[in-house]
């Protein structure tokens, strides 16, 4: 996975990448990405935060604005916001 440096921000996108090759683990171990507490609860919690941000990022808010590719990778691997 290959994705541009993230100018200004390096924490977010090195978490995101190590959060991001977790969940790709999860869905190829599992078949889906529903994470719970019991399994992985930082994990978990990750997701939880992406779901909302995936729901921001359509409204313009959030962490994901000016960066697509995340916003993509966390479409692509079924990352859906809350209430679709």
């Amino acid at each position: 996975m290959s994705l541009p440096p993230d100018a200004g921000r390096s924490s977010y996108h090195s978490n995101f990448l190590k959060n991001y090759k977790k969940l790709l683990y999860f869905k190829q171990m599992h078949g889906h990405i529903k994470v719970n507490d019991k399994t992985d609860p930082v994990l978990c919690s990750w997701v939880r935060n992406q779901r909302t941000n995936v729901g921001n990022y359509s409204k313009g808010r959030g962490p994901l604005v000016g960066r697509t590719s995340h916003y993509e990778l966390l479409r692509l691997i079924g990352v859906h916001p809350y209430g679709s």
